[in-house]
């Protein structure tokens, strides 16, 4: 006990000893520095320090992780939205998978947050002052934690790590400084700020990124609505760019164990599915023993979930690893029918003719199968099914206004059940792009307006039934 009460107390003299104003608060594994000041950006911060369970019983030193966004990394029970990055790491430890590890967590500071994040401007974002912040944890946060922590300096014990943006400045730090990190977390990237030039500035310090350890994982709907999608079915550049910079990474050179990579089909951009996933990188980068290469098990995803004749889409294949670390493989040949396959290594493939398709993979001794039920229409249309009841002896529907543009066209509605008891039974189908809204009149064979209506055609398959009654 008294070595943990002299342990904390050295701390304090160390920091309050610096000369600036800082303030540190700790609370059992915590140290919690408040108002660390930078003088490369200006400003001042709060960093978040967890340490091992038995940091202070030891001289020990420890792998260290520089992550940013410092305020969401650790369990909060009176919010869920966080990374609970402390509970992964202890679970593991106690289950002897990984190595005990101190976290380095750097709060962003606000609405500088995308400033200090981006290695350069784009758009209407602005941004840009990524170089400062790589200098403030290189030559500002890292000496001071190296000063004051016992953790390890070579860069294989070393990680920086983020997601979103934090992400993609994490990319950048390790390219900007890789003699100082060895492994490099890159979590929901955003890879799409600047689209291709990240895949250059990849290209140009590919030399150095094969010496380092890389993860990178991205979930399907993490949609962008930044931008266009690449082919109108909900592929924005948030997948096409995160698997760009894997197969660049890939086709370099690097592979398992020295590079991860993850696609999850469910995955959102937010901290609830990022402490999912981090247990993937903790074990990746802080495994006890030797990582295997070997599959337990291997499973067949494919997006979207709605698939008509001519409809492209995406096809990727995960495996888990006896260390219980999931994989993504892409560059298959499955057998495919039904279907084919248009780019082998993205695993773009098209729906050829309408039922169930099916695809089937082997991975060494591991076979996997998935069904497709393929329609007869392309999924970038609806079809609405149109049924009106109604007294009178004939309708007709006068579209009036289609995604805010005023229009004036008649569709007439057939008379399929005279029998009903409500009145006749009238139905038609129209198709159209889906997604649009459509504003229409039904009226009678006078043209008089018996209801205003509203289709909304979201999905491949829609039906409306409208009942009308006697005034």
């Amino acid at each position: 006990m008294k070595k943990i009460i002299l342990a904390v107390f050295a701390f304090v003299f160390i920091v309050s000893g610096v000369g600036n104003a800082m303030k540190m608060i700790t609370n059992k594994n915590f140290v919690i520095i408040q108002d660390f000041e930078s003088k490369i950006l200006t400003n001042k911060r709060t960093i978040r320090v967890y340490l091992p369970e038995n940091y202070f019983n030891s001289s020990e030193y420890y792998p260290v992780i520089y992550a940013q966004d410092g305020q969401n990394l650790f369990f909060d029970p009176n919010n869920k939205m966080k990374w609970d990055l402390d509970k992964n790491i202890e679970k593991l430890t106690k289950e002897d998978k990984i190595k005990d590890v101190i976290v380095v967590g750097i709060d962003h500071m606000g609405v500088q947050r995308i400033t200090e994040y981006t290695p350069f401007p784009f758009s209407s974002y602005g941004g840009g002052k990524g170089k400062l912040y790589g200098e403030f944890l290189v030559k500002e946060v890292k000496p001071f934690i190296e000063a004051n922590f016992r953790v390890k300096t070579n860069r294989e014990d070393v990680a920086v790590m983020g997601s979103s943006l934090g992400g993609l400045i994490s990319l950048y730090i390790g390219m900007w400084y890789p003699e100082q990190f060895g492994i490099i977390g890159s979590v929901s990237p955003s890879y799409w700020w600047g689209l291709d030039k990240n895949l250059a500035e990849a290209s140009n310090n590919i030399e150095s990124l094969k010496t380092q350890k890389i993860y990178i994982d991205m979930g399907y709907r993490e949609q962008s609505t930044m931008f266009k999608e690449k082919n109108g079915r909900g592929i924005s550049n948030v997948i096409y760019t995160t698997k760009e910079m894997f197969l660049l990474l890939q086709k370099n050179g690097m592979d398992y164990p020295n590079l991860l990579y993850i696609e999850d089909l469910a995955g959102e951009h937010n901290e609830l599915i990022w402490k999912e996933r981090i247990t993937n990188f903790l074990i990746f980068a802080f495994s006890k023993k030797k990582l295997s290469s070997e599959l337990k098990n291997i499973e067949i995803y494919y997006y979207p979930n709605e698939w008509g004749i001519g409809d492209m889409g995406y096809l990727f294949v995960n495996g888990v690893t006896e260390d219980g670390i999931t994989r993504t493989f892409l560059g298959l040949t499955p057998e495919l029918e039904k279907l084919k396959l248009v780019d082998k290594d993205r695993g773009i493939i098209q729906a050829t003719d309408s039922g169930i398709g099916t695809i089937s993979v082997k991975i060494g001794k591991l076979q996997a199968k998935k069904e497709i039920k393929i329609e007869p229409i392309s999924s970038i249309y609806c079809v609405a099914e149109i049924n009106v009841v109604s007294p009178t002896k004939s309708v007709q529907l006068v579209v009036t206004n289609q995604d805010k543009m005023e229009t004036n066209y008649v569709v007439p509605l057939l008379l399929v059940d005279s029998t009903n008891e409500s009145g006749n039974v009238f139905s038609t189908k129209i198709t159209n792009l889906r997604g649009t809204t459509i504003d229409a009149d039904i009226a009678d064979e006078n043209g008089n307006v018996l209801k205003s209506v509203k289709l909304i055609m979201n999905s491949m398959y829609k039906k409306y039934t409208f009942t009308l009654t006697n005034k």
